[in-house]
């Protein structure tokens, strides 16, 4: 259910998104975050019709057939995209995020096995070859996730497990992920295989993302 297009509950989360895209710092994004776990869902999903989750988890499920190790659901915030893809089937789940309150309310859900405090843009404290697949919706966006952890992430992942992701269509060219993905390709640790821009908040319709699907090598 969406506000009406005009009404309060949607100017307010327009102002929480865009106030979240000017934080430059982590410890300042992870301020932003935690002051609004409580009402994120409500603003995203209710107020905005945020649905990148379940884009993310269509796109990632088509390739996680046989999987039965864990997942990493990567900036997993309050827990939105891993309850999606727990809606296709039980594969275990590990979720981090740089939030502390965000991870709380992901906890209370129970679909994670696992959850780590993290940020992104700097060396994850996790073995190489770790993870199965992973999963990631609203992560790389506006002042948040830079496009070289594409790295770090391909680095935790076993050889051949699918990264299913979003990119917001804003940042594509002018955070640099076409050259990061090529670079990463010609050094033979990922291949994008799926890359294809979807609307993702429907009471937005002019913002897009791209929703992709990575293999590590």
């Amino acid at each position: 259910m969406t506000t009406d297009d005009n009404g309060p509950g949607k100017d307010e989360a327009i102002s929480r998104l865009q106030h979240s895209f000017t934080r430059p710092t982590p410890d300042e994004l992870r301020r932003v975050y935690d002051g609004w776990a409580n009402e994120y869902e409500k603003n995203l999903v209710d107020d905005l019709g945020y649905h990148a989750p379940e884009l993310v988890a269509e796109a990632a499920t088509r390739f996680f057939t046989g999987i039965d190790a864990p997942l990493l659901d990567i900036g997993c915030g309050t827990g939105l995209t891993g309850l999606a893809v727990r809606r296709h089937g039980d594969w275990p789940l590990h979720g981090l995020d740089i939030s502390p309150e965000m991870l709380e309310i992901a906890r209370e859900k129970g679909i994670y096995e696992k959850l780590l405090l993290a940020n992104l843009n700097e060396e994850l404290e996790i073995p190489d070859n770790t993870y199965a697949g992973a999963i990631s919706s609203g992560t790389f966006t506006v002042g948040h996730v830079q496009a070289e952890a594409l790295a770090e992430i391909s680095r935790v992942l076993a050889p051949g497990a699918p990264f299913a992701f979003t990119v917001h269509s804003d940042i594509w060219d002018a955070s640099g992920f076409p050259d990061t993905i090529e670079r990463l390709e010609a050094e033979n640790r990922i291949e994008l295989v799926e890359k294809e821009e979807k609307h993702h908040l429907t009471q937005l319709p002019d913002k897009t993302s791209f929703i992709c699907v990575a293999l590590a090598k």
